[in-house]
């Protein structure tokens, strides 16, 4: 049986921002990328409308490295309270609404998807080199800070390998050089985990989503 193929990413950026259960007023930020931001990414890069089926590529198994955890941003929007007022749940109009939104801060992550087809993976490769649309880290405010995959993104074997082998794209600086261990979230149907984030159908026109299983691991020496 032929190994898997894994195309890596590399997310990194000032500020981002990967919400998953978000209500109006708070929107918070998972501490690491969510699988259905990834594949929203991945359409952009594609150039797939809202309105088109994902399926394909939430079927890849998806993991993350987190190389720089980063810190958390607490930030604060006022809405509502100039010539544009907000309507409330009991139908008044005309206060303002404070909303506080939160960002990962200097982070930077690897995510991996593990597909059987080479050819859609190298397919998605290319989109990733050259995006048909602008990308985001969570948010449209959240640009990536340089290219997220280069000649070197794809690799042969399982993601748990792919990941933790320490990969980042050509340019990337030295002060993400990994100087110990770090931790991975991998898909496991057995996972302790579970994350609403799995896309299924028009996932970003209908906004439907389902759960799935992931585990955490630790990999790497810490250094002397």
């Amino acid at each position: 049986m032929a190994d898997p193929v894994v195309l890596r990413l590399w997310l990194s950026g000032p500020l981002q921002s990967w919400g998953t259960a978000s209500r109006f007023d708070v929107r918070a930020t998972e501490r690491a990328p969510s699988k259905s931001a990834v594949i929203g990414l991945l359409a952009a890069a594609l150039g797939r409308p809202r309105s088109a089926e994902v399926d394909d590529l939430a079927a890849l198994r998806f993991g993350v490295c987190l190389e720089r955890p980063g810190a958390t941003l607490r930030d604060f929007h006022t809405v509502g309270a100039g010539t544009d007022p907000v309507a409330v749940a009991s139908g008044g109009t005309g206060r303002g609404i404070v909303t506080e939104r939160y960002y990962l801060e200097d982070a930077a992550f690897t995510v991996g998807l593990e597909g059987d087809d080479e050819r859609f993976m190298l397919e998605l490769l290319d989109a990733a080199v050259q995006p048909r649309w602008l990308l985001a880290l969570g948010r449209r405010s959240c640009p990536p800070a340089g290219p997220i995959a280069d000649g070197r993104a794809i690799f042969r074997g399982r993601l748990e390998d792919a990941l933790a082998d320490g990969w980042r794209p050509e340019g990337v600086p030295s002060v993400y050089a990994r100087t110990g261990p770090v931790e991975l979230l991998v898909e496991d149907p057995d996972g302790p985990i579970i994350l609403s984030d799995q896309p299924t159908g028009a996932a970003f026109e209908r906004r439907t989503f389902v759960s799935r299983r992931v585990r955490s691991m630790v990999v790497g020496e810490v250094a002397a």
